[in-house]
Order: structure tokens, then C-alpha cells, then sequence
């Protein structure tokens, strides 16, 4: 990930950056990447994150776009996002690394989850 994402940024652009520097200007994997984070924009707003049916279709799409009001959770979003990409895309090459790289989704999903809907947690 860059060191810091703007609510403006391009979510394709970010994504790529994110992945081991890919250049924006370079649209070679557009489309699968594109399939990916759409799939994953669909599981944050199954956890209550984002808007509805939204969808990118280019680098045009911004992370204010998706989360709408939710601005304060962009960090954890745009790095929930990347990590998700990576383990798709980029897997480690070992399982210990594998492990790790999944506890830090679980993690980012469950912090991502319990700020949607508090319940019980502080």
C-alpha cells in the first residue's frame, strides 16, 4: 500500500500500488483486477461497509465514491482491499507466511465488523 491514501484516490490506483508497485498507467491487468475488487467491495458491504451495488469500472471510482459517510474507516478499508487482492492474486509461497497474511484479513474484517455494528464491543 502507499504510505498515504487519500479518500480521492483512485481505488484501482491504490490497489495497484498496493501490489507490489504496479504502475496506474499500466492497464495490462485492469480487467482482472477490477473483477477482483469488485468482489471484494461486495463482501465489505456484506459486512456494512460501503454502498450498495456499487461497483468499479475504471480507475475513475475513489474510495469516497464506495464509502460514502464511512470516511473514518478508509485505512482499514483500502488495506482490507489490497490485502484480499494479494491473497488472491500475489499468495505467499509459504504456509506460515499464508497464515499470517490471513489472520491480518481476519483481523481487518472483524475490526471492520465491529465498527458497523458495535453490539457488546467498546
Amino acid at each position: 500500500m502507499p504510505e498515504a491514501i487519500s479518500i480521492q484516490d483512485s481505488i484501482l490506483d491504490s490497489v495497484k500500488l498496493g501490489l507490489d508497485g504496479i504502475d496506474p498507467e499500466n492497464t495490462d491487468f485492469d480487467d482482472q483486477l477490477i473483477l477482483h475488487i469488485n468482489s471484494i467491495l461486495r463482501i465489505l458491504y456484506r459486512l456494512g461497509v460501503g454502498t450498495k451495488n456499487f461497483r468499479i469500472t475504471d480507475r475513475t471510482a475513489t474510495w469516497s465514491d464506495f464509502l460514502g459517510n464511512q470516511t473514518d474507516i478508509m485505512d482499514a478499508v483500502a488495506q482490507y482491499v489490497a490485502l484480499k487482492i494479494k491473497y488472491f492474486w500475489d499468495p505467499p509461497t509459504t504456509g506460515a507466511s499464508t497464515g499470517a497474511l490471513k489472520e491480518m484479513i481476519d483481523e481487518l474484517e472483524f475490526t471492520l465488523n465491529v465498527y458497523v455494528d458495535p453490539g457488546e464491543f467498546p
